[in-house]
C-alpha cells in the first residue's frame, strides 16, 4: 500500500469515527485522495473545534467533522496574508447525531465536487485546467502570468 493510499485510507476512517458515518459512506462521498488537515494550515475563520479534511486533488470538497454534526462545504483559498490558508465557502450543515445522514452527505459532497468542477478554467497559454485560486485572472494562470508577463506574487 502507498503512503498515499495509506493517508487516504486513514483519513476515511477518521471521518467514520469523528461523525458516526460508515468510512464507505465517506468512500463514495468524496473524490480522493481524502487527507487530514493539520490545525496549522487553517485559516483562523475555519471552526477550530472540528476536524477537517480535503477531498480531490486539488481540493474539490471540505469536510469539518464536529461531534453532533458535519459541514460539507467547497474549499476557498484565503489570501489575508502572503501564505494561501485553506477557508471553508459555501456548504451545507447536516447533523449526524442519528447515524442516518449518509445519502445525504453523498449528496452534499457530489453537489460541492461538481460545482467546484465547473468552476475551473483552462489556462489560454499552458493549456492547464486549474482551480480559481490558481488562476491570475479568468485567461491566464498564475504560473503564466508569472513566466511569461513579469507578474510577482
Amino acid at each position: 500500500m502507498t503512503t498515499r493510499t495509506a493517508e487516504h485510507h486513514a483519513a476515511l476512517a477518521a471521518l467514520a469515527e469523528a461523525t458516526r458515518l460508515s468510512a464507505d459512506v465517506w468512500a463514495s462521498a468524496l473524490p480522493p485522495p481524502v487527507r487530514g488537515e493539520e490545525r496549522s494550515e487553517l485559516n483562523d475563520l475555519l471552526d477550530r473545534l472540528r476536524q477537517w479534511f480535503t477531498a480531490g486533488q486539488p481540493p474539490l470538497v471540505l469536510v469539518g467533522a464536529g461531534h453532533f454534526d458535519v459541514f460539507v462545504c467547497e474549499p476557498a483559498i484565503s489570501w489575508s496574508t502572503q501564505v494561501p490558508m485553506l477557508c471553508a465557502g459555501e456548504g451545507f450543515l447536516l447533523s449526524t447525531i442519528d447515524g442516518d445522514a449518509g445519502e445525504a452527505v453523498i449528496q452534499a459532497a457530489h453537489t460541492i465536487a461538481a460545482r467546484r468542477r465547473a468552476s475551473f478554467r483552462t489556462c489560454a497559454e499552458c493549456g492547464a485546467l486549474d482551480s480559481p485560486e490558481q488562476m491570475h485572472d479568468k485567461k491566464i494562470c498564475q504560473g503564466c502570468a508569472q513566466q511569461n508577463h513579469g507578474v510577482i506574487y
